[in-house]
């Protein structure tokens, strides 16, 4: 059967040869040995190619508005813990705080940090991960910005939720001071 078509990887082989011989499978055409030749062409593709959203926040290279403000918001409530601790990073997409205590890996123990990611801000806040009671008055909407056992994520500014972690930060920093882990 001289002329058989098969499809690999996203290319068109036309073949030009006897086929394999045999009951014919399912699936895509295979050639067989003894190939007289084989001409490869790129499949023509009716999908339109991907054009950049300019209403995306990546396109521009800029956050969105709400999460500059979320980032910003989220940020003031860390930042004056930034003198007292080890601020390893610090710049217009993340604050990032450890603490001066080193641990048996020889490496410093995380305070917490606000991130700007592309759809949401987050902010992780260790002393959460190891003294999980200082969440329990935590609000139910405190609650349901949790993504693990110690991050929050926010797409928007929510000032009551703001106020609430911000009395979490100040009670985690009590608990590392507590603990002997900060000054």
């Amino acid at each position: 059967m001289a002329g058989h078509q098969a499809q690999a990887g996203g290319t068109l082989y036309i073949l030009t040869g006897p086929a394999r011989p045999g009951p014919a499978r399912p699936g895509p055409a295979r050639p067989g040995p003894g190939l007289a030749s084989c001409r490869r062409r790129p499949l023509s593709s009716n999908v339109r190619p991907r054009t950049p959203n300019v209403r995306s926040s990546k396109a521009v290279g800029t956050p969105m508005p709400d999460l500059a403000i979320a980032f910003a918001e989220l940020r003031k409530i860390l930042a004056p813990y930034a003198d007292m601790l080890a601020a390893t990073r610090d710049d217009d997409q993340e604050l990032y705080l450890d603490t001066l205590h080193i641990q048996k890996n020889k490496k410093p123990l995380f305070f917490g940090a606000v991130q700007i990611k592309k759809s949401y801000v987050s902010f992780h806040l260790m002393p959460v991960y190891l003294k999980p009671e200082l969440l329990g008055s935590a609000s139910p909407e405190l609650k349901a910005r949790m993504q693990g056992k110690s991050c929050f994520n926010f797409s928007a500014p929510e000032p009551e939720v703001f106020k609430e972690l911000s009395l979490l930060v100040k009670a985690g920093y009590a608990s590392y001071k507590e603990q002997g882990f900060v000054q």
